[in-house]
C-alpha cells in the first residue's frame, strides 16, 4: 500500500531513526552500531519499534556488567533473527542509544542455549587512544 512502512533491517523495530540508520559506507571496516547497554552496567535494552523508546530486555545478575559498550549494527541479521551484536571496547562508557562508528578488529564465533551466536569485537572509530 502507498505509504506503508517496509519493516526496518536487523530486527531494530520501525525506530523512526534506525530505519534511516545503514550499515555505514566503510562496512565491513568501520559500521555503524548503537548502544544498548552501556560500558560497566547491568541492564541490556531493546528498541520498542512502534514508540521508538528503549525497553529492559535484560539484567545481568550478580556482580557481572558489561566490559564494553554492547551494540546492534543495522542491516544485520544473526542467526536468531536479530541484529548482529558487538561489544564496543572504548576508554569512556557511551551513552545508551547513541550511533558510534565502530572500527571493526574481531569476531567471536559463540554458542549459548539458543545456538550460535556471533558477537563483533571494535572500538569507536574516532577515538585517538585506541588508533
Amino acid at each position: 500500500a502507498a505509504g506503508a512502512r517496509e519493516p526496518c533491517p536487523a530486527g531494530l523495530g520501525t525506530f523512526p531513526r534506525m530505519r534511516r540508520l545503514n550499515i555505514g559506507d566503510h562496512s565491513p571496516n568501520i559500521v555503524n552500531a548503537m548502544v544498548r547497554a552501556s560500558k560497566g552496567t547491568n541492564i541490556k535494552h531493546e528498541v520498542l519499534g512502534k514508540v521508538g523508546l528503549l525497553k529492559v530486555e535484560k539484567v545481568l545478575h550478580s556482580a557481572v556488567v558489561y566490559p564494553g559498550d554492547l551494540c546492534s549494527i543495522p542491516q544485520t541479521l544473526a542467526e536468531d533473527g536479530k541484529a548482529v551484536e558487538c561489544l564496543c571496547l572504548s576508554v569512556f562508557p557511551l551513552p545508551l542509544g547513541c550511533i558510534v562508528q565502530l572500527r571493526v578488529v574481531a569476531l567471536l564465533n559463540l554458542e549459548d542455549q539458543s545456538g550460535p551466536n556471533v558477537k563483533v569485537i571494535g572500538v569507536p572509530d574516532e577515538e585517538p587512544r585506541l588508533g
